[in-house]
């Protein structure tokens, strides 16, 4: 295959063709983000994708969430762009998080869709970025919790669990994100829960249930940073988030402690 300049790769990340999308655009533009081959173009790849939220494919919306996490990962490691531009990013990105219908995971034509499991990846990389202080962080967990709960008749079946899961445990490893503010979020997960009826388990109840037990493994036993296996984290209140998921989990499940 022909190396293809930037923006042609950035036009194929919009493809109907899961090969041309995942195995070629994506595959490429993430390698040469990663290895600092575009650290002069982070800008222009970064609003390009934020332009790809408003597009009315699902598979453009998605996938730009994935390839603006390699693009944030990247500037935190090196510092290269205007903190305004990655508030930007953050907004807008947000904004279509919360607000995206469509979240199947794979379908047979068009391959991965993915929208819950590759924005989880973008909150993860916001989260290890050092330009974001306590209060966007604590931000970034109810923007993951809400997207659970918004969830509605999706069923995770593709690890979209244990993606928001680690979002969250990667935000709750900031040493910001300490006492109130790393278990205030869970608040909602309480009522939210109370308010059930008898009857069988909503599919967003079931999405919620397994992200938080996701998530009480992850603080409970650290986890590894993605992309940087050697590299670890860990959440300096585990005791604290720990015991507070397992009151919320209770709440459904009472034989707990």
């Amino acid at each position: 295959m022909p190396d293809l300049a930037t923006a042609d790769l950035l036009d194929l990340l919009t493809s109907a063709d899961p090969h041309e999308r995942d195995e070629v655009a994506y595959t490429e533009l993430a390698g040469r983000i990663t290895s600092g081959g575009e650290d002069g173009s982070l800008l222009v790849i970064g609003d390009r994708l934020v332009g790809y939220f408003e597009d009315g494919r699902v598979y453009a919306r998605s996938f730009a969430a994935l390839v603006l996490a390699e693009v944030v990962t990247r500037d935190a490691m090196i510092g290269a762009l205007d903190p305004a531009a990655v508030h930007r990013w953050l907004a807008a990105f947000s904004d279509w998080y919360l607000e995206e219908q469509d979240l199947r995971g794979f379908d047979d034509d068009l391959g991965w869709l993915h929208a819950v499991a590759h924005g989880a990846d973008a909150i993860g990389a916001f989260a290890r970025h050092r330009l974001l202080r306590r209060g966007e962080l604590g931000g970034l967990l109810r923007l993951a919790r809400d997207r659970v709960l918004s969830s509605g008749s999706a069923l995770f079946a593709a690890h979209e669990d244990d993606r928001v899961a680690l979002a969250m445990a990667l935000v709750l490893a900031r040493p910001e994100v300490g006492g109130d503010e790393s278990v205030r979020w869970l608040n909602a997960l309480e009522g939210a829960f109370a308010s059930g009826e008898p009857g069988p388990v909503p599919p967003w109840v079931s999405n919620t249930v397994h992200t938080l037990r996701a998530l009480y493994v992850l603080v409970h036993e650290g986890g590894h940073v993605p992309g940087e296996p050697s590299r670890s984290f860990s959440v300096p209140d585990r005791d604290l988030v720990t015991g507070a998921i397992a009151r919320t989990l209770r709440e459904l499940f009472p034989f707990i402690g």
